[in-house]
């Protein structure tokens, strides 16, 4: 059942949603985000095992690499708080433990990113060179995979929400809106700081 769900959410996730909002265990959810976290760490470290030497970059990807499993739980859980706020605002009532419950069920797909990355350091590797057109051409594929990604998790929000499609698009991308105002905000900050010798 649950390979079945995980797979009915990834490839035809519009059928699937209805049913996970049905109810599933949270916990059950949880694990299937740490579990795509791990399985993203691991793709990512033999990325950078594989893909050709680039100095000082290598400890930079293997730190980026092992915070994902954090990176994705703590995101995982951001994302509810906010889609769950975005929905209560346009008039649903709160539901965040069924969304987390049923948008866990989106989060294996990004394993395939890890596959993605693995391929383009064979590539590079296999050209010699970091960042070879063919690797870079593969890199493309990852835009594919981000879309899919909203069309699964934009499912989700109008399964438990019973949004129209609009406003469930609107929801599932409200989340990476407060993540990039967050980094901006950051990033002027920062600036300012800087430029008055502060930073």
């Amino acid at each position: 059942m649950l390979i079945g769900d995980v797979a009915g959410m990834t490839l035809r996730p519009w059928r699937r949603a209805p049913l996970l909002a049905e109810g599933r265990p949270l916990s059950l959810a949880a694990a299937l985000v740490v579990a795509t976290g791990l399985a993203s760490l691991g793709l990512s470290l033999a990325g950078v095992a594989v893909e050709p030497e680039q100095g000082g970059q290598r400890g930079a990807d293997v730190g980026a690499s092992v915070i994902l499993p954090v990176l994705f739980a703590g995101f995982w859980v951001i994302d509810a708080m906010v889609v769950d706020a975005v929905a209560q605002l346009m008039g649903r009532p709160a539901r965040r433990r069924r969304y987390l419950e049923v948008s866990g069920y989106a989060w294996p797909l990004l394993v395939v990113f890890g596959m993605v990355r693995l391929l383009q350091a064979y590539v590079d590797r296999a050209a010699g060179m970091p960042a070879s057109d063919a690797g870079n051409a593969i890199g493309f594929l990852d835009f594919a995979l981000l879309a899919w990604f909203v069309v699964v998790v934009t499912a989700a929000v109008r399964a438990v929400y019973d949004l129209p499609p609009a406003s469930a698009l609107a929801a599932a991308l409200a989340p990476l809106a407060v993540v990039a105002t967050l980094l901006m905000v950051l990033l002027i900050a920062g600036t300012v700081l800087h430029g008055a010798g502060l930073g």
